[in-house]
């Protein structure tokens, strides 16, 4: 579960190493993020190396992993040790062309871009 100013780790190669989520995006209301769920979040810790993003810089991302157990199917629940995320652009679409560590099958679905890229899926 993402809530305001939770800090994620960002598991993709855009050289953005943590954020901080500070609004959940939603058709109404929501004060959480499960995984699936788009946020806008700032980046807080950034690889100097890399020039796609840059330190302080508002993006939206989408939450890939979280502490949270997710319900698959009836008493099959999965649960990861971090909040992770992968930064993605107006179209949905991730800025980066390769993912770090595993993406759930469900959100492949929903999100078609992040199959292909994707290097483990559950």
């Amino acid at each position: 579960m993402v809530q305001l100013l939770t800090r994620l780790k960002v598991a993709d190669s855009s050289g953005a190493r943590i954020v901080k989520c500070i609004k959940v995006l939603g058709p109404y209301k929501k004060k959480t993020a499960h995984i699936g769920d788009r946020v806008v979040v700032v980046l807080k810790n950034v690889d100097p190396k890399k020039k796609k993003v840059s330190k302080g810089a508002i993006r939206r991302a989408l939450v890939v992993r979280s502490g949270q157990r997710f319900s698959r199917a009836p008493g099959i629940f999965i649960k990861f040790g971090e909040n992770a995320c992968v930064i993605i652009n107006r179209k949905n679409v991730p800025v980066t062309n390769r993912l770090k560590g595993p993406i759930l099958r469900e959100t492949c679905l929903r999100y078609p871009g992040l199959g292909s890229i994707a290097t483990y899926i559950l």
